[in-house]
């Protein structure tokens, strides 16, 4: 957990208000996940990905990150127990409230419906606008 790590933390974050780590993450525990410090052995559990506030409010943005992929882990004025995603750069959904949810599987990128069906898949569609 965070809590046993802090002074490891303390040392990889400089003197700043907002300290922001590159990362990969391992593996996601429903709201967090367990990242692994870039140039660093430092693993650390209870990352939180949602950081402000719940992914299913009207209006957030909210992205669940690929594992194995690049984040920056976020700490607000050295505040370590509230550790936070603050960037993504792979995804395996996209959520905008409970209305909009982009999900990635494999190749496959489709929308699912606000009931929970899977509204379509959009790639090809993409593909046809663009190439």
């Amino acid at each position: 957990m965070i809590t046993q790590h802090k002074e490891q933390l303390r040392k990889l974050f400089q003197r700043s208000p907002v300290w922001a780590i590159p990362a990969t993450v391992n593996s996601i525990e429903g709201n967090t996940c367990t990242v692994t410090f870039l140039n660093s052995t430092l693993t650390v559990s209870g990352v939180s990905i949602y950081p402000d506030s719940p992914q299913d409010e009207t209006g957030t943005f909210s992205a669940l990150p690929a594992i194995g992929s690049f984040v920056t882990v976020t700490a607000l004025a050295g505040k370590l127990d509230e550790l936070f995603l603050g960037g993504i750069m792979a995804f395996t959904s996209l959520s905008l409230g409970k209305n909009f949810q982009l999900h990635k599987d494999g190749s496959d990128l489709y929308l699912i419906h606000p009931d929970g069906r899977r509204v379509s898949l959009i790639i090809e569609q993409l593909n046809q606008l663009f190439l």
